[in-house]
This record gives C-alpha cells, structure tokens and sequence, in this order.
C-alpha cells in the first residue's frame, strides 16, 4: 500500500486515469473482454459492475497463475462462511 501511495500521492487524476488505462493495462484488457472498452472511452458509461481480472497477469500455465486462483477461492470461501 506504501508503494501505491508514494506512486500516486503527488499525480493528478488525469495523469492517473492514463496510467491505469494504458495500452497494456488489466483496465484495457478486462474492458475489451467484456465488450465495454468503446463505451467506456466514448464516455457513454462511466463504470461498469464487471471486475477486473487480475489473473491476465500471469501465464496460464505459471504456478503463479494456480496460487492467484487458490486464493480467489479461499477468499470466496471466507465470504461464504461469514454469511
């Protein structure tokens, strides 16, 4: 959380947005897998209820791809018990 901090603290919001919206960014890549990616940037939708999917970050076939999963299910699991 420190590094988000130092990284943003002092950035505008414009500055930001084209950051976190890049070319190769999981924003861009989870907004076309979802079909929004032009009504997003023809600002005709603002947000979208979609989650970004954090696992694009990693090769299919990298273990770290397994563990990202595992504790997606672990973490899905927790919710359900505290409901």
């Amino acid at each position: 959380m420190n590094l988000v901090i130092t990284f943003g603290k002092d950035k505008t919001a414009k500055y930001l947005v084209k950051h976190l919206h890049g070319v190769n960014s999981l924003w861009r890549k989870s907004a076309i897998k979802y079909g929004v990616l032009e009504l997003l940037e023809k600002e005709s939708l603002n947000s979208t209820d979609y989650t970004i999917d954090f696992g694009l970050l990693f090769d299919e076939s990298s273990p770290l791809q397994e563990r990202y999963e595992e504790s997606k299910e672990n973490l899905d699991f927790i919710r359900q018990l505290k409901h």
